[in-house]
């Protein structure tokens, strides 16, 4: 059964609700973490693991890329630590 809230994450490919995921936008051929809901997008699971395989397997490549990989990877992980996800 389908929830209106659900999204699927990226990497694993599994549906869950809106708010245990981050949001990501391609804006100007460049894929951005996104705040709000404006814009085609996708999602990807707030926790360490999915983190750590979503920059290895670059699951994001065919919307656009990512100009710093470091510092958003570093932005993602901090949310995790202070969600204690």
């Amino acid at each position: 059964m389908k929830i209106e809230n659900d999204r699927m994450d990226i990497v694993s490919r599994k549906r869950y609700p809106k708010d245990m995921l981050f949001r990501f936008v391609v804006s100007g051929g460049e894929v951005v973490l996104s705040d709000d809901n404006l814009g085609r997008g996708f999602y990807l699971l707030r926790s360490v693991s999915s983190i750590i395989i979503f920059f290895y397997k670059k699951p994001y490549s065919r919307y656009g890329k990512i100009s710093r990989e470091n510092e958003l990877r570093e932005e993602l992980l901090r949310r995790v630590g202070d969600h204690g996800c």
